[in-house]
């Protein structure tokens, strides 16, 4: 494999070869090796979230996607995302096909978008996309990408925008486990 790489971190890695005694190829295979353990553990605790949200929905908790259902999710997001920080939020719903972990996914994005833009109103419209993504998922449970190779047997993966929501297809149910942020997750979805 032949790397290349700017003049200036050419320059720098030089230099730290010089300092260390070993080589380019050495140091550039160092960083590669640490780089995939990175990747392989950021996968694996990635996969450890899916396995507690596949636990939870085992256990009973969640919530059942239905058009009421998903508009009063989008109504209390917000309004968690409207409390005054360090509030503690509320124990999970109990129901199904929602897991938890996928909701505290959806106050996590909600506060995000919320701080970031100034607009709960904006925050209020990316819940509500996202609470039709399941609905559609709801009704058209293949549509997304099979992940079995790389976040487990019987997990799937769909597109929202800037999210990708992860699930399962269990039986005549479609289990939401996570919501996860595209740029900042996508190298644990792609699997490094």
């Amino acid at each position: 494999m032949e790397i290349r790489l700017p003049p200036e971190q050419k320059a720098h890695l030089t230099a730290i070869a010089a300092s260390t005694g070993r080589s380019t190829d050495e140091l550039v295979q160092e960083a590669i090796q640490l780089w995939e353990q990175e990747q392989a553990r950021a996968l694996a605790e990635f996969r450890k979230t899916l396995d507690d949200a596949e636990a939870s929905i085992d256990r009973g908790e969640g919530i059942d996607i239905t058009p009421e259902s998903m508009r009063r999710l989008s109504k209390d997001v917000m309004e968690r995302c409207r409390a005054p920080r360090g509030r503690a939020k509320s124990g999970p719903l109990m129901a199904y096909r929602l897991a938890s972990r996928a909701e505290a996914d959806l106050d996590e994005i909600a506060d995000y978008i919320a701080a970031e833009s100034g607009s709960l109103d904006t925050a209020t419209r990316v819940i509500e996309a996202l609470a039709a993504r399941f609905l559609f998922l709801a009704e058209n449970p293949y549509a997304g990408r099979a992940r079995d190779g790389d976040l487990g047997p019987g997990r799937r993966s769909f597109p929202a925008g800037r999210y990708v929501i992860v699930y399962r297809v269990a039986g005549r149910d479609v289990v939401i486990l996570r919501v996860a942020h595209g740029r900042r997750d996508i190298q644990a979805l792609r699997g490094g």
